[in-house]
C-alpha cells in the first residue's frame, strides 16, 4: 500500500527554520515524506492552492486524445466530430469542474486552445 503525506499551505517564514522539511513518522516506523501535490480521485491537489498542474495535466491529457482521434477516424464531418468532441475529449477537460474552476487568465486560455 502508497501512503503520502499531503501539507496544504506553506507560511514563508517556515522555509527559514531548520526542520523545514517535513516528514511524518507513522506509528508503525514509516516516514512519509511531504509532496509538492497529490492526486485524488483524478484531480491533482497542490500544496498552494493552485490549480495549474491539475489544469495542465488536463489539458496534455485532451490534446492527446485530440490527436488520437483525427488520427484514427478519417471522417471529419461535423456530426463525427461533434460526437468525437462530446464523448471523449470534453468530458476529460470538464471532470470536476466545479471544484477546480480556473480563476487565473493562462488557465482559462489553456482550457480554451484544446478546442
Amino acid at each position: 500500500e502508497q501512503y503520502l503525506c499531503y501539507r496544504a499551505g506553506r507560511p514563508n517564514w517556515l522555509d527559514e527554520l531548520p526542520f523545514s522539511t517535513f516528514n511524518y513518522n507513522t506509528p508503525a516506523g514509516f516516514s512519509l515524506d511531504s509532496k509538492d501535490f497529490v492526486k485524488d480521485l483524478g484531480v491533482l491537489l497542490s500544496s498552494n492552492y493552485h490549480w495549474s498542474t491539475h489544469i495542465n495535466s488536463m489539458v496534455a491529457g485532451a490534446r492527446k486524445l485530440a490527436g488520437w482521434a483525427l488520427g484514427v477516424f478519417r471522417d471529419r464531418s461535423t456530426p463525427v466530430m461533434l460526437t468525437l468532441w462530446k464523448s471523449l475529449i470534453r468530458c476529460k477537460l470538464e471532470y470536476c469542474s466545479p471544484l477546480w474552476h480556473p480563476h487565473k487568465l493562462g488557465d482559462t486560455k489553456a482550457l480554451e486552445d484544446v478546442q
